[in-house]
């Protein structure tokens, strides 16, 4: 019985080494597998902050771009009604050069009809030569 005792205590204890021996690797593979998840969750976050960090400096450049294209929209903008209103200023000058020149003219043929028809009319011989005169003088005032 002595021998069947010690049997049965050798193969409790062998299967209590083996127990053991599994207990411990089952352990280094968990701690292994904790490190590879702690590794993991690193470089997720990491990727994750360098995504964040990449969407912010686009939207920065992109922002940028749009300011440089609104202040582009805007210098032509105000260079354009700045043209259009020197062409107005322009165009009202002429108009108003034109009115003038024609009040100029308007009154040069005036005061020669004025002064035409002040002048008396001599009805002897010399008649037709004021005639023809007065004729040569009105058409010098619409040559004028």
């Amino acid at each position: 019985m002595n021998t069947q005792l010690a049997f049965a205590f050798g193969m409790l204890t062998m299967v209590a080494i083996s127990m053991l021996v599994v207990i411990v690797v089952g352990m280094v593979k968990v701690i292994k597998l904790a490190k590879q998840v702690d590794n993991l969750q690193r470089e997720l976050e990491h990727a994750t902050t360098s995504a964040h960090h990449r969407i912010e400096e686009e939207t920065r450049i992109l922002h940028r771009r749009f300011d440089d294209v609104y202040s582009i929209v805007d210098r032509r903008f105000d260079e354009t009604h700045r043209r259009i209103d020197e062409e107005v200023r322009n165009v009202v000058e002429e108009i108003q050069n034109t009115q003038r020149h024609v009040d100029s003219r308007f009154d040069k043929f005036e005061n020669r009809i004025k002064a035409t028809s002040a002048k008396p009319v001599e009805l002897n011989a010399a008649a037709a030569d004021t005639v023809t005169e007065k004729t040569k003088s009105k058409n010098q005032l619409l040559n004028d």
